[in-house]
């Protein structure tokens, strides 16, 4: 059970949310009930199965996770790939645009195919 209290001061209504996470007392306010009863809903369903570390995350960031990995569920790369590489380039890239390097770079090499020679007769196995 999650409990959402309700509280006024200086004329504001919040909405806190209160439970437990590694034997510590947590509390989480929100200015809408809604948003409070949808945080309050996922800590109980996380609490429920044993997750309970999945509720770190502030719901913004939560919101912000699932929108990256929505993105990426299209392109079929894991999250962690795609953070590595742009790290790379970010350092590459200096203080330039990513963007405008990318274009530069289209500009000038045009669409670039790689092209693989295959032998018209490949060496007999040993076997």
């Amino acid at each position: 059970m999650v409990p959402i209290y309700r509280t006024e001061t200086k004329g504001r209504v919040r909405y806190m949310l209160s439970f437990y996470r590694d034997q510590r007392r947590m509390r989480k306010v929100f200015t809408s009930l809604d948003c409070a009863k949808r945080e309050a809903l996922f800590v109980a369903q996380r609490i429920q199965v044993g997750m309970q570390h999945v509720t770190d995350l502030k719901p913004h960031e939560r919101d912000s996770f699932e929108a990256a990995v929505a993105m990426l569920d299209k392109t079929g790369m894991p999250l962690v790939a795609v953070v590595e590489d742009y790290i790379r380039a970010r350092d590459l890239a200096g203080t330039e645009s990513l963007a405008a390097m990318a274009s530069e770079y289209g500009r000038h090499f045009k669409k670039v195919v790689q092209r693989v020679r295959i032998p018209e007769s490949l060496p007999a196995r040993k076997e």
